[in-house]
């Protein structure tokens, strides 16, 4: 932050002039007369050791002012769905009170006086009426502003209170940290922490305070150099091992929500069209009953290869989206966006309430169905970690608009895939330790997706899931990066196997120097993003330490043919060919570097030894053309051309045959050649002129007579007009 007061002073009176509070306008002018003493005392020389303090304490009064002037325009001005709610009176119904949560507990059973049990109390259905008031206790806690003492102790309470079910205690969380992100507040902040170690037993609770604490940290990063006790107390958590390892994978889950539009674009875009185009043959080609034959142990329908044969490539990319799913990536967004437009979406609090079969909001299955049917689906659903608690409701209400049979079928279904899950849960809880951790904030981040992606009123609100998640580049998260430098090599390597090179290089650049594996990561980074020097120079510092080495040369040679260095790049594949000999794509790019220094000849050889240690290789005959034509071997350019001419021709080789049938004398092949490439190659004739006028050197080379161009070519535009 530029701590640039006086701007800042000048800005918010703009500010509270919009809101016509005098309250505002005194405030602003206590701590303006607080800075002047500050300004005045420094420029008198006064050396005074609370300064620094004194400055602090007013910079952080002034970004509260601010918070709560802008919170205050907002509430009276705002048309958004928060404040049109925040202004509703109905919420004033629920003060902050224990008596409040008494009420609310009273509604819970027909019978107000009964006890019950944890276990029992999950069993009990949801009266209409309790879930109408607790939604009433949602908005309370989404609306808190300044966190005092009152609204403290009734959220602690609220979390103590046994008669709350657990999804609705995260359900408070989600609130908690709407709340500050609607207005900062250091006591939220750190309330977010406070529940997380209450409730460390409690997943739902536990991974929702964690999750909501990190994207507050994070969009608030600026605000927290101002409040240092808050970095130090996540630091100190830190070294608790369970606490870093949920915090590391939290912030790899929302960096990982960067690719669910790419996901979803390519289910949309390459998978669905493949499936519908080749559905018709399904009915044909797939046994559905073996499908869910129970004795199968193979997770693969012998079937499925020839059913798929007719589409090349999309078994291997619903193998890649099976591989993601397993990895946490959300493939469901695509195939659940449309079941969001249910009445039941239209409260807000129904984005995010984990799932619980009894919601009274939700429609109850037909008693038509076996009970078996329905116990079925929604155990799978209680249980199944492949969907976010959002789809479970978009699942349970489509649902509804199927027949008993389809249902029945689906609960099949659903039963063989959770007993297989369960099988496999046994396995991973003794492999891996906070694995149910990992599912539920996993779970979570998707709910916030679908609702900051696909709620109608979505345009009112910040969208978080749009924000870089450069967690390396803030202030707030340096600590626990530097004292734990595996998480950042885990943030990095996201970044580098995703793409994200710009990213990526800002973790390698600064680590690169002592580490050879960073060295050719960095130097990677730098050749995807098209610096080549700065690429070159890394790659070459890598060569000290020895890391792959063969591997490291081919990419210097590339970086110097990128920077049109082609004898520098020819040195650097000799060596690799002494180090491999006969690997053909190393013979290959030789004879691509002495072409391109002008040794002709001597490319031509090169070339003329894959064809030997290839027989039928058809990657050499385009080169061994080329460089025929240019060393005047004619007749040789011609052969090998014509087999390119039988095998598929592009638009270049067509050109190039022409330039060698002009160099025989054969003209009006050469003018059938240059059209055939403009008219069946893909050239258009502006530019099939500029790549002919590139090579207008080689043809003179030739012996092509240079008066003889402007007519040859002026022939050629006759043989294109209709």
């Amino acid at each position: 932050m530029t701590k640039k007061l006086k701007q800042a002073f000048s800005l918010l009176g703009k500010l509270v002039a919009e809101t016509r509070q005098g309250e505002f306008a005194d405030k602003v002018y206590d701590l303006e007369e607080t800075y002047l003493y500050i300004r005045k005392y420094t420029l008198d020389g006064v050396n005074d050791p609370e300064r620094e303090k004194i400055f602090l304490h007013l910079v952080r009064s002034l970004l509260e002012l601010t918070v709560r002037i802008r919170e205050n325009w907002l509430t009276a001005h705002s048309g958004t769905l928060f404040y049109q709610k925040k202004r509703s009176a109905g919420l004033m119904s629920f003060d902050y009170s224990k008596r409040s949560l008494e009420e609310l507990a009273a509604l819970q059973t027909n019978h107000p006086g009964e006890e019950l049990q944890d276990e029992e109390r999950r069993t009990v259905p949801v009266a209409a009426e309790y879930w109408q008031k607790f939604i009433l206790l949602f908005y309370r806690i989404v609306f808190i502003d300044k966190m005092g003492s009152e609204e403290r102790d009734f959220v602690n309470a609220a979390f103590d209170d046994d008669s709350l079910r657990p999804e609705f205690k995260s359900l408070l969380v989600t609130a908690l940290t709407f709340g500050l992100l609607r207005y900062f507040d250091r006591e939220k902040l750190e309330l977010h922490l406070d529940l997380y170690g209450k409730n460390r037993n409690n997943l739902l609770v536990s991974q929702r305070c964690l999750t909501g604490f990190l994207i507050a940290l994070y969009h608030y990063d600026l605000f927290i150099e101002f409040y240092p006790q808050i970095r130090t107390r996540f630091e100190i958590m830190n070294e608790d091992s369970a606490f870093y390892r949920n915090v590391e994978r939290i912030l790899l889950q929302l960096l990982g929500s960067r690719e669910t539009e790419k996901i979803k674009q390519k289910i949309q875009e390459e998978i669905i069209p493949e499936m519908i185009r080749i559905s018709p043959n399904i009915r044909n080609k797939l046994n559905i009953d073996s499908l869910m034959e129970k004795e199968s142990s193979d997770d693969r329908n012998p079937e499925w290869s020839a059913l798929f044969g007719d589409s090349p490539g999309l078994v291997e990319k619903m193998e890649e989206m099976a591989r993601m799913q397993t990895e946490g990536a959300d493939v469901f967004l695509a195939s659940f966006s449309m079941f969001k437009r249910f009445p039941f979406f239209n409260e807000l609090a129904n984005w995010f309430v984990p799932f619980f079969p009894d919601h009274p909001e939700i429609p109850v299955i037909s008693s038509s169905d076996q009970e078996d049917t329905q116990s079925g689906i929604t155990a799978a659903l209680l249980q199944s970690p492949m969907l976010c608690n959002s789809d479970k409701y978009s699942f349970t209400i489509m649902l509804q608009q199927i027949t008993g049979e389809a249902r029945a079928m689906m609960a099949s279904f659903l039963k063989a895939e959770m007993e297989q899950f369960e099988e496999e849960e046994k396995l991973e809880d003794m492999l891996s330790p906070g694995k149910k951790d990992g599912i539920v904030s996993n779970q979570y981040i998707q709910d916030l997706y679908r609702f900051y992606h696909l709620h109608p009123s979505r345009t009112d609100f910040e969208d978080i899931f749009s924000w870089k998640f450069d967690f390396h580049n803030k202030l707030a998260f340096h600590g626990i990066l530097k004292e734990h430098p595996g998480m950042v090599a885990k943030l990095a390597e996201f970044y580098f196997e995703k793409g994200y090179f710009e990213e990526a290089l800002e973790i390698f650049g600064r680590s690169g120097e002592h580490d050879g594996e960073a060295l050719q990561k960095a130097a990677y980074c730098h050749q995807k993003l098209g610096d080549y020097e700065k690429a070159l120079s890394l790659y070459q510092k890598a060569e000290l330490y020895e890391v792959n080495k063969i591997w490291n040369l081919k990419k210097i040679a590339l970086c110097y043919r990128n920077l049109k260095l082609p004898g520098e790049a020819l040195k650097v594949y000799q060596s690799l060919d002494a180090l491999e000999p006969d690997n053909l794509n190393t013979i290959y790019a030789i004879g691509y570097c002495l072409s391109e220094t002008g040794r002709y000849q001597d490319a031509l050889n090169t070339f003329f030894k894959i064809e030997y240690l290839a027989p039928g290789n058809k990657k050499a005959w385009r080169p061994i053309a080329w460089c025929s034509f240019l060393s005047g071997k004619t007749g040789q350019a011609e052969k090998y051309y014509l087999k390119l001419m039988d095998d598929q021709p592009d638009k270049y080789d067509l050109m190039n045959m022409g330039h060698v049938q002009w160099a025989l004398g054969k003209r009006e092949s050469t003018i059938e050649y240059y059209r055939l490439s403009i008219q069946t190659g893909g050239f258009s004739e502006e530019e099939f002129m500029a790549a002919f006028d590139e090579d207008l050197h080689f043809l003179i080379a030739a012996g092509i007579d240079p008066g003889e161009v402007p007519i040859m070519l002026d022939q050629l535009r006759y043989s294109l007009s209709p």
